[in-house]
């Protein structure tokens, strides 16, 4: 192999979407059959995703008649359960799997489940794995704000990665902002979205800021009806003009905005749209993952092989319909989950072809849309 086919080699073990995106047109993401497939998918998992689930299953018997799916759809926490206990093919979560139950699965089987991102989390439907949303007072002037600022407001000092930020002052304000601490108001830390947003930008941390931060849950009055844990903590926003607020969209609440997030310092910074999202570009943006039971790049059952490259697939993607509150992954991101489904043996393959029309595909590659 040549210092070329050589370097290539490594470039698509570390990132396959750029080099099969410039050596496929991207019409390709047509769903086709590899092999007719036949018996029952158990599919276990998040609970919201049902009809979509159900619409897969009836939109892949179109290709593969003999196959149909079997669903158990009564939660993201049983779904990783029904998948290391053997009761399910194919684990759906409307969330990352937790420490917890992925070792739970190690212990049994002395490997970790393969992990596929097959949606976007929702821009603004609860229950539907929404983008995380940073807003401040409608008077406040800050624009945007990157992950390293933010942990540092939520951290307790002894965690910051940066200098703790605790006053406006120390975010550029001035005025009568200045030496005015930063009020927090939260969603729950311990829950499913708090548990996203620690991983995301607290490292996992425990160690928080209590001393000005308030947490809120679903409240359920004496009537039977339901406050959010959203409206709580943007009405506590509305009514203090030196509070932040982390929750979801949408911005319900008059007197507060949200605010643009970046990943790093001097980067690009991004408000959660649906494009951002899609495009993987907002920060905060969260994705659903199905698990299933394969060794490293082993073989994998067949029928739920060609079900997942359908449900990746452009045919298995346009069943997403607003109602279902998802949104689609995008080409690069479905093309990167379909290798890690294959294996590398698409990626060895398009490596051997001459290096000229690797060259040439390359100067082919298409651009992210804004």
């Amino acid at each position: 192999m040549t210092r070329v086919a050589s370097a290539l080699a490594c470039a698509v073990l570390t990132s396959y979407a750029a080099l099969c995106v410039a050596a496929e047109d991207l019409s390709a993401l047509h769903y086709r059959p590899t092999q007719s497939v036949s018996g029952t998918i158990r599919v276990w998992g998040n609970a919201q995703m049902r009809a979509l689930v159900q619409r897969w299953g009836v939109a892949f018997r179109r290709w593969q008649p003999q196959a149909k799916l079997q669903l158990h759809m009564t939660g993201s926490d049983i779904g990783m359960a029904g998948l290391y206990t053997g009761r399910a093919d194919l684990a759906v979560l409307g969330r990352a799997s937790t420490d917890s139950e992925t070792k739970a699965f190690e212990w049994i089987y002395g490997y970790r489940p393969l992990a596929l991102q097959i949606l976007c989390g929702s821009l603004d439907r609860a229950g539907r794995s929404p983008a995380l949303v940073v807003f401040v007072h409608q008077s406040n002037p800050l624009a945007q704000l990157a992950l390293a600022q933010l942990a540092a407001i939520f951290n307790d000092d002894s965690r910051s990665r940066t200098a703790a930020i605790r006053r406006w002052d120390q975010l550029g304000l001035r005025g009568e902002w200045a030496n005015q601490a930063i009020h927090i108001y939260s969603v729950d830390t311990e829950s499913g979205t708090g548990r996203f947003f620690r991983h995301e930008v607290l490292d996992d941390g425990r160690l928080l800021n209590w001393d000005n931060l308030t947490e809120f849950k679903d409240r359920r009055n004496s009537d039977g009806s339901v406050v959010t844990s959203r409206a709580q903590i943007l009405g506590a926003l509305a009514r203090d003009r030196y509070g932040i607020a982390l929750t979801s969209l949408p911005a319900s609440e008059a007197g507060v905005r949200p605010i643009a997030l970046g990943s790093k310092p001097g980067g690009s910074y991004y408000q959660a749209t649906a494009r951002s999202l899609i495009a993987r570009r907002y920060p905060l943006s969260r994705a659903i993952f199905a698990y299933v039971n394969r060794r490293g790049a082993g073989p994998m059952e067949p029928k739920v092989r060609e079900f997942l490259r359908f449900v990746l697939s452009r045919d298995g993607q346009s069943q997403v319909r607003a109602r279902d509150g998802y949104l689609p992954l995008s080409a690069a991101l479905a093309r990167e989950q379909l290798q890690d489904l294959d294996g590398t043996a698409v990626a060895f393959r398009l490596i051997s072809e001459s290096e000229s029309k690797l060259q040439a595909a390359a100067h082919e590659l298409p651009l992210p849309t804004p």
